[in-house]
């Protein structure tokens, strides 16, 4: 409540001046706060040091193929959005 109603609120008054809004919900088991995401865009799985309070000092000891397959899958999305504004759903 706290965070997607006022999402969508801004969402609602920034299309009165914009074609195009997007928005998004990103969630994993075990890890579904405000920015979790962002350990997907910048490669954490790969790089072992996962931003978050969920973790001992930030360290990961081991990620799995299915973490290491959703960061590649992320940073796909996202360069695709930035690179040509197109928005691809992955179910």
């Amino acid at each position: 409540m706290h965070m997607i109603a006022p999402t969508d609120e801004m969402a609602d008054l920034i299309a009165v001046h914009s074609s195009d809004i997007y928005e998004y919900h990103f969630s994993t088991p075990g890890s579904s706060f405000h920015s979790v995401e962002l350990n997907y865009v910048f490669g954490a799985p790969f790089s072992g040091h996962f931003a978050d309070e969920m973790t001992i000092n930030g360290s990961v000891k081991q990620f799995s193929d299915e973490q290491r397959q959703l960061c590649m899958d992320v940073i796909r999305l996202w360069t695709n959005f930035a690179r040509n504004g197109r928005v691809q759903v992955l179910l």
